[in-house]
């Protein structure tokens, strides 16, 4: 009886302890991450110096992301995500030379912005149920910002910004390997959020 004891101890312990990498590549493994959604511009058409008109503020969002698990609680993610473009169309002034007298001129315009950022973020995981996790997000981002306006002929302009990205979202396991994701993340500067729904595969 006491040998049997021992051999299954022996035996139970050779188990665990081959099965140890595997989980452990399992729990702390690099992963995948592909979104979609919808995203959000913060402006008005006052600070465009657009009087009348239209802005449509909202488009797709898409983003992608490469992650390794530190620990069972903390990832490192590198990701890129398009947040797409914000629409405008109205009527502006070309604004008078100061110091002289000049009639106002109204032009219709029409154009767009967009931004584009590759970032690096620490998330932070805690699970609420087997399946159920909350997570959020803290990181830097480098956004690649650019604007097009027309009236008559087209003006552009981009700028290159680094920024903070945060976000907040929830996770399900729908298996030991794939969890699906739904997130809401914002840049911070060039003040844009975006919501979406994602899969996150694990390796």
């Amino acid at each position: 009886m006491i040998f049997r004891r021992s051999l299954f101890a022996v035996c139970s312990a050779a188990a665990v302890m081959s099965a140890a990498p595997l989980l452990f590549a399992q729990e702390l493994g690099v992963y995948v991450a592909i979104d979609g959604g919808q995203s959000k511009y913060k402006t008005t058409t006052a600070e465009l110096g657009i009087n009348g008109g239209s802005v449509d503020l909202k488009d797709k969002q898409v983003g992608i992301a490469i992650g390794s698990q530190l620990t069972k609680q903390f990832a490192v993610e590198l990701g890129y995500t398009d947040f797409g473009k914000a629409r405008f169309s109205g009527q502006s002034s070309v604004p008078c030379v100061t110091g002289q007298a000049c009639v106002a001129i109204i032009v219709d315009l029409s154009g767009n912005a967009s931004a584009k950022s590759s970032h690096l973020s620490l998330v932070a995981n805690a699970s609420l149920t087997d399946t159920l996790s909350v997570f959020a997000r803290a990181g830097g981002a480098r956004t690649d910002r650019s604007a097009t306006a027309f009236a008559g002929s087209g003006v552009s302009a981009s700028s290159k910004k680094t920024e903070p990205i945060f976000g907040l979202g929830l996770s399900y396991a729908v298996t030991n390997n794939v969890d699906a994701t739904l997130e809401w993340k914002k840049l911070n500067s060039t003040d844009v959020d975006a919501a979406s729904l994602g899969v996150r595969v694990r390796f």
